[in-house]
């Protein structure tokens, strides 16, 4: 074998060590999260990353763009909207919530209104978790899109009376809930 493919084989080895110290729920946290790329996809490119920019023994300044670049290749997907309001936008989304149970349609209208600053802009969250709760501890998860626009209103089947609605009740996403009510 060269010294060159000892090398390589060395970085490889040490990325996949350290990629693997890191607890799988922060390796897919943001990516997974959003549901833009797969898991198998993720871990691809974050070994990429690591070999070419962070366990290569040199000291290498890796840019945002770089990792850009890696993660849309991998994900043969456009990631520009997700780099854009999670690294250059300010802020964070601060989301108010109100719900209505329909009993006789057995169904929940949410509605969500995005409300930081303007100046924070808007921000996508292809996957929003809410899990609606029962007062006899049921409890039933349904994930809503909020894409466009300031407000999102959402239409559940939920077979019994909500006492409750959580939002992102994992703690996934970073957000601010600022108000949860019932109409």
């Amino acid at each position: 074998m060269r010294a060159g493919g000892a090398a390589k084989e060395n970085i490889y080895r040490r990325t996949v060590t350290v990629f693997a110290q890191i607890p799988r729920k922060h390796r897919h946290a943001i990516f997974d999260r959003q549901m833009i790329i797969r898991r198998r996809d993720i871990n691809t490119a974050a070994l990429v990353w690591f070999a070419v920019f962070g366990c290569n023994g040199h000291q290498v300044t890796a840019t945002s763009e770089d990792l850009q670049r890696v993660m849309e290749k991998e994900a043969r997907a456009d990631l520009g909207w997700f780099f854009h309001q999670w690294l250059y936008q300010p802020g964070y989304p601060q989301l108010d919530v109100t719900w209505q149970y329909d009993a006789g349609a057995r169904k929940v209208l949410l509605g969500i209104t995005q409300r930081q600053k303007p100046e924070w802009g808007l921000f996508r969250l292809p996957v929003l978790t809410l899990e609606f709760r029962a007062a006899n501890g049921a409890t039933l998860r349904r994930d809503v899109a909020v894409t466009r626009g300031r407000e999102t209103v959402a239409r559940f089947d939920i077979p019994f009376a909500p006492a409750e609605v959580r939002v992102d009740p994992d703690g996934k996403l970073l957000l601010k809930v600022t108000a949860i009510s019932r109409r």
